[in-house]
């Protein structure tokens, strides 16, 4: 295995922190002040998401597709399938709620979205970590 790993799980703990931050933040009434700060967390949120999966597809799943175990080959595959949804629900998310004032002008669908979106990058990294990337 010629990657470091390292680096990846690295970035894992920057992108759960961030999340844990938007989900802190929306268990209580938003206010000016937290949209603002929660807007904050989306953008930088999903510029550390948009970078780390732009490495991961091009040095960790490559390796992985070419390996010669099958059931890491079939695992890495299953793992691209679920993350194109997760990164298109991720997209719209950002999009939506990437400002104070649209997080406002919606409160209670940005709240909904956004534990969903969370949970989901929540369970994905818990998966790769308990998953592919014990095998690489």
């Amino acid at each position: 295995m010629g990657m470091n790993l390292d680096l990846f799980l690295d970035k894992h703990k920057v992108i759960l922190s961030l999340v844990k931050d938007i989900q802190k933040n929306i268990t209580s009434a938003i206010t000016e002040n937290s949209a603002d700060i929660i807007a904050s967390d989306i953008n930088k949120l999903s510029s550390v998401l948009m970078m780390h999966l732009a490495s991961e597809d091009k040095n960790l799943y490559p390796e992985a597709l070419s390996s010669d175990s099958e059931e890491l080959r079939r695992t890495a595959k299953e793992y691209i399938d679920e993350m194109g949804n997760l990164m298109k629900v991720f997209d719209d998310f950002h999009k939506n709620f990437n400002t104070k004032s649209k997080i406002l002008d919606n409160v209670n669908d940005f709240t909904l979205q956004a534990q969903k979106v969370t949970l989901a990058i929540e369970k994905r990294i818990t998966k790769e970590e308990s998953g592919l990337y014990k095998m690489l």
